[in-house]
């Protein structure tokens, strides 16, 4: 299914075990790329990586992975990345398989609606599609302050917009720079810290 506008959040922090597939494709690979990670950290599942030609070699790979329990025991999840249209006879056979263990997350790049792995994604109920378009900047701005309470940090007025300029809009970044600032301030959830644009400069001095 298409992930309606308002509900990634949801479905990425509380993921339905009825979804087998979940793509993220789009302009954003960065954004793409923290959807998919974020998702596998809700999972509580270690990364199994997959490569999409060997997908496309033996249709069968997925649903046979999926239906494997991990040597440890532990929950794992399957990615692939890139992803195109070579995995969609791979990902048919694995959302048509009886039962499965582990879910397979794609990341894609710019793949186009005509796309017949979009179009399974978007029609299937036990797949999840989501495209990520360029952040623009009041996006970022709301990805910077969404991160920035992950990591602990509370930003005063104008941080946040600062943050994201300096990062040029780009979510890998703007990942990297606030859990640097979070371990510079000696922020965290449980101990959340103030960045105002004193503290700000401050990291910015110390950097350069």
């Amino acid at each position: 299914m298409k992930s309606a506008k308002g509900s990634l959040a949801d479905a990425l922090d509380r993921p339905d075990p009825a979804i087998r597939f979940y793509l993220f494709y789009g302009q954003d690979e960065g954004q793409s790329r923290g959807h998919a990670e974020r998702l596998l950290k809700a999972l509580g599942a270690e990364k199994f990586a997959v490569a999409g030609q060997a997908a496309k070699a033996d249709p069968a790979l997925l649903a046979d992975e999926a239906s494997a329990i991990g040597l440890f025991g532990g929950k794992r999840a399957m990615w692939i990345e890139p992803a195109g249209d070579e995995i969609t006879a791979a990902v048919e056979a694995l959302l048509e398989a009886s039962a499965v263990e582990s879910p397979a997350i794609a990341v894609g790049g710019s793949l186009r609606k005509t796309s017949s792995l979009v179009k399974l994604a978007e029609s299937h109920r036990a797949a999840l599609a989501h495209i990520s378009y360029d952040l623009n900047e009041r996006d970022s701005q709301r990805l910077v302050s969404e991160i920035a309470a992950g990591e602990g940090l509370r930003l005063s007025d104008g941080v946040a917009a600062r943050i994201a300029a300096a990062a040029g809009n780009d979510r890998g970044i703007i990942i990297q720079e606030l859990a640097k600032i979070a371990i510079y301030t000696g922020a965290a959830p449980d101990n959340p810290k103030q960045v105002d644009r004193d503290t700000l400069d401050d990291w910015i001095a110390r950097i350069r």
